[in-house]
């Protein structure tokens, strides 16, 4: 599995499963973006790899290599209008992601951060754990 079949995946399974279906505006990773110009939601995408190891012995071709990473969807609601509506979308992204294996990608138990205020904007964040593994 290759670091972008993994990050295709991870970046499909959000769009059809959060921002198309709920029309969240969504900024992902390397891409041109403009808030919403209305003042209403929207999610930051990131995706971070980190580490790997070996996690099986054998020849060239048979052994298994192991990613962990991350996804953060950062959620930012306007200031005033409560939390309810972050934490909505927070939860709805938790369950998207959570103890799933898509395409081979292997989803954790995600988590939600409440940031708080970042310049005018009230800041949740899901934090996505996962894992890949790969034949080399």
């Amino acid at each position: 599995m290759t670091h972008e079949t993994v990050a295709n995946t991870i970046r499909g399974r959000f769009k059809t499963l959060i921002a198309d279906t709920n029309s969240l505006s969504t900024q992902y990773d390397n891409q041109d973006f403009t808030k919403p110009a209305d003042g209403s939601m929207w999610c930051r995408l990131t995706i971070k790899e980190g580490d790997s190891e070996q996690v099986s012995i054998g020849s060239t071709g048979s052994r298994t290599e192991r990613t962990s990473g991350i996804v953060i969807a950062q959620v930012f609601t306007p200031i005033g209008i409560g939390d309810k509506a972050g934490i909505v979308m927070a939860d709805k992204i938790k369950v998207a992601f959570r103890r799933i294996t898509v395409n081979g990608v292997r989803f954790l138990t995600p988590s939600i951060k409440r940031i708080g205020r970042v310049d005018s904007e009230w800041q949740i964040n899901v934090v996505c754990p996962f894992k890949f593994d790969e034949i080399n």
